[in-house]
């Protein structure tokens, strides 16, 4: 690893000739205060994970819904890491921010990962009240029923969304039985088909309606059915939203989770209930 100099052979000598000529000898050698060796900038950069962690827990996280995202993988000397992503409300955007790393035992269960999880936000004193949602993928160790992650955090918060996408699906495929995966191949055969043509694909959006239980979130503007989840006031609020006209805009020119930001202040209710679902994981991307 390269030694921390380039501050302080590079750039502070340029600093001080730029500075000479426009301010003078005086204000030049002022600049010699400026710390710069390699001790004091590698100190700073070991700081830095440390101030940002703080901000994020500390102050961040406090006041705001949230949802997780882990993995495990192995570094190049074979050991195991559990890693964490988070997803936060901050002010006027939705932030996905690395929260941490972690070496895990020998045995990485579903007891030791959740272990690691729980014992991490109390440390920084975190809401498991806060958490919407956890997104993990297919291992037995986080969705496990009994002894997997999902079972011990449901514990903590038993209103947590839990999303499993399972990334080795194609692995799965190579393994199916005969009839199983003639079933599949019809399957991909009649998606293929439809996805062919723009025509057979607006002929077959028309098949259906639209009776997902939250497909407000994505646009207020359509018709919606009645959701028995909803308050009187939820039900007024998207009622005035579905017909205001500069909302309607903003929707098409801005991306979903910024519209409901954007309106939080002005309904409360309903833009609230909605960011607890635009702020959870939909895939893991690790």
């Amino acid at each position: 690893m390269k030694a921390h100099t380039l501050g302080e052979s590079l750039i502070l000598p340029v600093c001080k000739k730029i500075v000479k000529t426009m301010l003078g000898n005086e204000a030049a050698k002022q600049m010699n205060k400026i710390p710069l060796s390699n001790d004091t900038v590698h100190k700073r950069i070991l700081e830095m994970p440390f101030s940002i962690e703080k901000n994020i827990c500390s102050n961040k996280l406090q006041f705001s819904d949230f949802a997780l995202e882990t993995d495990e993988s192995t570094d190049n000397a074979s050991k195991a890491q559990f890693l964490t992503f988070i997803r936060f409300l901050d002010e006027d955007q939705i932030i996905n921010q690395f929260l941490f790393c972690k070496e895990l035992s020998a045995n990485a269960k579903g007891e030791d990962i959740s272990n690691i999880l729980i014992n991490y936000l109390c440390k920084w004193q975190i809401s498991w009240k806060s958490c919407v949602g956890i997104c993990i993928d297919g291992a037995l160790s986080k969705v496990g029923c009994v002894k997997g992650l999902t079972s011990f955090v449901k514990k903590q918060n038993e209103n947590v969304i839990t999303h499993c996408f399972l990334h080795r699906e194609a692995l799965m495929t190579k393994t199916l039985g005969d009839k199983l995966k003639e079933v599949l191949n019809q399957a991909v055969e009649f998606v293929n088909y439809i996805n062919t043509r723009p025509v057979r694909s607006r002929l077959f959006e028309q098949f259906f309606s639209i009776t997902e239980q939250y497909a407000w979130i994505r646009n207020s503007f359509i018709e919606i059915s009645d959701d028995a989840s909803s308050t009187l006031t939820e039900e007024e609020e998207l009622a005035v939203i579905s017909t205001d006209s500069r909302l309607k805009i903003k929707y098409k020119e801005s991306s979903l989770e910024k519209v409901w930001i954007s309106i939080r202040e002005e309904y409360q209710s309903i833009s609230e209930k909605a960011s607890h679902f635009t702020a959870i994981f939909n895939i893991i991307f690790i």
